[in-house]
């Protein structure tokens, strides 16, 4: 299981400091989890993905009893060779499972695992450990597509798919036409008079902050596309050098900022 600090939300796992791996079952290696701390996004390296499987499984079968199943189950659906330990009766929130795959021909086994910290009727969440082959989240769900209410991008809401996919090409666009020159100028620009010879360098580090989320899509779209233009017109009220591609950026931001006036 995992360390426990706090209370967490309905659905939530507790914060997360570092892993405990279950005791292993006889012919399941138990290496490469316990001790280790989670690896989100953030921690990754290289592009950003999103990936998303469906299948169509008819109407005969509700999203709620795709999911029990799955979460029951979930260690009878892999592939020969491969194998997942699920300490609980089913998947639950906090609990950490083990894997191990076989990915070539040979005895070559890879040992890894997960921790799940999201799970509910229709839907759970794993994430990975340090060393897995991704950073970030992986999500398991179902859902009727009769009248289903789509959610804005990581919350709920009632955008369309049309939107939400809207959303995702926004945020990701801006990663790379303004996060990212953005980032890779500054670290380059000198730290300050006291330290001669230094950059300013990256860091990683985020500020906490707290959110709050307009509940309807109109008003949320607005303010989004509001705070887009304010940045861009904050950006070109900064004075610095044509190099650090400050005009660039601001003019993408105006254009992101119309293509959800568009869609308004």
């Amino acid at each position: 299981m995992l360390e426990r600090t706090a209370p967490p939300a309905a659905g939530w796992a507790q914060p997360i400091k570092r892993l405990h791996a279950p005791d292993a079952p006889a012919g399941i290696l138990n290496l490469n989890v316990d001790g280790r701390r989670l690896n989100g996004p953030l921690q990754g390296f290289g592009q950003l993905w999103q990936r998303a499987y469906r299948v169509p499984l008819g109407s005969d079968v509700s999203p709620e009893q795709v999911v029990q199943t799955w979460k029951e189950r979930f260690g009878e659906f892999w592939p020969e060779g491969n194998r997942f330990f699920e300490p609980s009766p089913q998947v639950e929130p906090g609990d950490v499972a083990l894997i191990n795959l076989s990915p070539l021909p040979g005895p070559l086994t890879l040992s890894t695992g997960i921790a799940v910290i999201y799970a509910d009727e229709t839907s759970f969440t794993f994430m990975a450990p340090e060393g897995h082959m991704y950073a970030g989240w992986i999500t398991f769900s179902a859902f009727g597509l009769e009248g289903v209410t789509l959610t804005r991008y990581f919350a709920a809401a009632d955008e369309s798919a049309d939107e939400r996919k809207v959303l995702a090409e926004v945020a990701v666009s801006l990663m790379f036409s303004g996060v990212k020159p953005l980032g890779e100028r500054l670290t380059m620009l000198p730290f300050g008079p006291e330290f001669p010879e230094r950059t300013a360098a990256p860091t990683f580090f985020l500020q906490p902050q707290g959110v709050s989320l307009l509940p309807h899509r109109e008003a949320a779209w607005l303010v989004i596309e509001e705070r887009l233009r304010e940045a861009a017109e904050f950006g070109r009220r900064v004075e610095g050098p044509p190099e650090l591609g400050l005009a660039r950026v601001c003019a993408s931001l105006d254009r992101y900022a119309d293509k959800l006036a568009q869609r308004g």
